[in-house]
């Protein structure tokens, strides 16, 4: 029987995941923030296949562990992906599930698996770039949909030589083996005015994330502030801020929509929560067993888009109900907002992160696929 236990995290039915946004050594706050949500996937929410294992195979029992409840987003993904595993080894291969922190916080996630203390976690690669220096560029924004993110961002991991090359050293020197990504949505504006554009903004408070921010907001004519997650909703309602950059999840878990507007969506994506071995553990496994977890890994995160948008268009009849004007941003600033983004927080504070790391060669190389497949340009 599949065991899961749990720690004493506060329920969480909607994360807020700032991927692209919450970027390491940059002094930025991450948190993870609670609402009670219900979430209905699309149509194509299952997948089956031929169970296939190996005659007279032992028994399989691996320990995985993540940050994540069951019942929000990643958590949902990560069950997807363990009962998928289980069902097409016919229960050759089984999971003790610890979710909740149960076993480690968020950050401590990664030394968990690499040191072989659990087989297998799922988490936020942003959350530990200090570590995940390369790899974590894929977890940035993107401006395009959900199924070309995943796509793009599998495409570097694991087929485009030269790229797939550079991260698998990455994770064999952190003893790790990264599966497929899955699709976590973008960030969007959501605004205590009444507003369709940034033109209208010029002169207003924006949070700040990360220190790029003022850089990037200040493009626009508005100006960054740092504020702490906790305290989105007061500063907004009170007018220390007059809007908020944060995924469409995130203004309904913080209840953002109840003190605002509008809501001005950009077009940007992120692939995020990618399933992460033990490299031993995972050298360990028999072939056919491996093969389970990439297809398992795969059908996950195709799942995840189906998921993730219907998610969506949830979230904005919700935010149309409450008398938000709720709409795309124009061409125009969406694309100057994501070269902006692109700009102070790829180009440069990334690869400067990874050069003072020791990793800049190898970032020089990463750089042109990634603002290929960000800019939604077709990869080699």
């Amino acid at each position: 029987m599949t065991k899961r236990l749990y720690g004493g995290l506060a329920i969480v039915l909607v994360t807020v995941l700032m991927a692209g946004l919450i970027l390491s050594g940059c002094g930025t706050v991450t948190t993870t923030t609670t609402t009670t949500v219900t979430v209905t996937a699309g149509s194509s929410t299952t997948t089956s296949a031929t169970p296939t294992t190996t005659t007279n195979q032992q028994p399989i029992k691996l320990k995985f562990s993540c940050p994540f409840i069951e019942q929000e987003p990643p958590g949902i993904f990560a069950n997807h992906f363990l009962d998928l595993v289980e069902e097409k080894s016919n229960g050759m291969v089984t999971f003790d599930r610890y979710f909740a922190e149960a076993l480690a916080k968020h950050t401590e996630h990664l030394q968990l698996v690499s040191s072989g203390s659990v087989d297998l976690i799922e988490i936020v690669p942003t959350y530990v770039g200090q570590e995940l220096v390369l790899t974590s560029v894929l977890d940035y924004p993107m401006f395009k949909d959900g199924a070309k993110c995943v796509t793009a961002v599998n495409r570097i991991m694991n087929e485009i030589p030269e790229t797939k090359a550079i991260l698998d050293a990455e994770q064999e020197r952190l003893n790790i083996k990264i599966l497929y990504w899955n699709f976590a949505g973008g960030n969007d504006v959501i605004c205590r005015n009444e507003v369709t554009s940034l033109s209208e903004m010029a002169g207003m408070k924006i949070n700040m994330w990360a220190p790029a921010d003022v850089q990037i907001w200040g493009e626009f004519g508005m100006f960054a502030e740092p504020i702490y997650v906790a305290d989105l909703y007061e500063s907004l309602s009170r007018g220390v801020i007059d809007s908020v950059f944060i995924p469409i999840g995130g203004s309904l878990a913080l209840n953002l929509f109840e003190a605002s507007k509008s809501h001005l969506a950009f077009d940007m994506a992120g692939v995020d929560v990618p399933i992460i071995f033990n490299l031993d553990s995972w050298n360990s496994l028999p072939s056919d067993i491996q093969d389970i977890m990439m297809e398992a890994s795969w059908e996950t995160s195709q799942f995840s888009i189906s998921f993730t948008e219907t998610g969506f268009e949830q979230v904005e009849q919700i935010f149309r109900d409450a008398g938000l004007y709720v709409g795309d941003a124009p061409e125009a600033e969406r694309e100057k907002l994501f070269a902006a983004l692109m700009k102070y927080s790829t180009e440069e504070q990334w690869l400067n992160d990874a050069t003072a790391a020791g990793y800049g060669e190898e970032a020089q190389i990463l750089l042109p696929y990634w603002e290929d497949a960000a800019w939604g340009r077709d990869l080699p």
